[in-house]
């Protein structure tokens, strides 16, 4: 099996036992307060709106960037409920960036999917070490349901999604 697809497989089991239909209890503090996750991989608007904004200004975007960049929460939510092709654009895109930054090792990128993708490396070690919890449910949902090798380098990141073409390329037509 892939292993960046067994990434996301286990993103979506540990945040939605796989349902792409659940509804995500409200944020209750920090910066996304009173925000709810979208879907089945737990999105949330705001870092929608910063995937969107990191390939807009890397001229990597796709129209769907612009739309996403001048939507509420509410209706970022029902554009991807709607869009199944189009959530997995942002979760492949947050996928190969927690990874990228964890080392390809999906325990930390499973922390930085969590407790917020920026996160330094010192900051994924101390929660490990103060969120004993999740990471047994992490490596609980990677051995029971095979999804991947706890190590690292077994993990091949794809190269960019395959949804619709560059926004900047349309542009130029």
């Amino acid at each position: 099996m892939d292993n960046f697809k067994s990434f996301k497989d286990l993103i979506s089991f540990l945040e939605s036992s796989d349902n792409p239909e659940v509804e995500h209890k409200p944020v209750v503090k920090g910066v996304s307060k009173g925000d709810t996750a979208i879907g089945q991989y737990g999105l949330m608007p705001n870092t929608i709106r910063e995937l969107a904004n990191r390939a807009k200004l890397s001229d990597q975007n796709y129209p769907s960037d612009d739309v996403m960049l001048q939507s509420t929460n509410e209706q970022i939510k029902e554009v991807l409920k709607n869009n199944p092709d189009l959530m997995n654009l942002y979760v492949d895109r947050l996928s190969k960036r927690v990874l990228e930054k964890s080392s390809n090792n999906p325990e930390a990128g499973y922390f930085r999917w969590l407790y917020g993708h920026n996160l330094p490396e010192k900051r994924v070690k101390s929660l490990k070490r103060k969120d004993p919890e999740t990471l047994q449910r992490i490596r609980k949902a990677i051995d029971e349901k095979h999804l991947m090798s706890r190590q690292p380098d077994l993990i091949q990141i794809p190269e960019e999604p395959y949804i619709d073409k560059p926004y900047s390329k349309m542009r130029k037509k």
